[in-house]
């Protein structure tokens, strides 16, 4: 499966979803490691000062089949942050998957969430995906 590729992703869901031998806990390993894997492709090596972090239930490792993915991608004010996030983004829409998705400097983060309840509670359950991680344990 390349790593842009809607089409493997959506085959792999549909493989999931019509094998009755994968459910429960199984599942949910299996969702978790096919959606980790898709996007730490997506966002490829971007270098310093960007990272890729699950909030909600994926950064529980406790997806429900059919949810969506809960995205941060938190930058240190990167110029062209933009573009990078339309590559991760649009294949995610284009295999069908739902994105509840920001995209945040770490001081913007910690604001939003000053305000906003849901955004604090999926805060409460940030975990690193990729790119550089001393940019996601700064939102931690």
């Amino acid at each position: 499966m390349t790593s842009d590729a809607p089409g493997p992703v959506r085959a792999a869901l549909n493989s999931l979803r019509e094998d009755p031998s994968v459910r429960g806990e199984a599942l949910r390993h299996r969702l978790c490691d096919l959606y980790e894997a898709w996007l730490v492709g997506l966002l490829g090596e971007v270098g310093a000062g960007v990272a890729l972090v699950a909030v909600g239930a994926l950064g529980r490792r406790d997806p429900a089949f059919g949810s969506d993915l809960d995205l941060v991608l938190i930058h240190d004010g990167r110029p062209g942050i933009g573009q990078l996030a339309e590559q991760i983004w649009y294949p995610i829409w284009d295999a069908g998957v739902g994105l509840d998705h920001s995209v945040r400097t770490v001081p913007e983060a910690v604001s939003v969430a000053a305000g906003d309840l849901k955004a604090a509670l999926g805060l409460l359950d940030a975990r690193h995906l990729a790119g550089d991680a001393a940019v996601s344990e700064s939102l931690v």
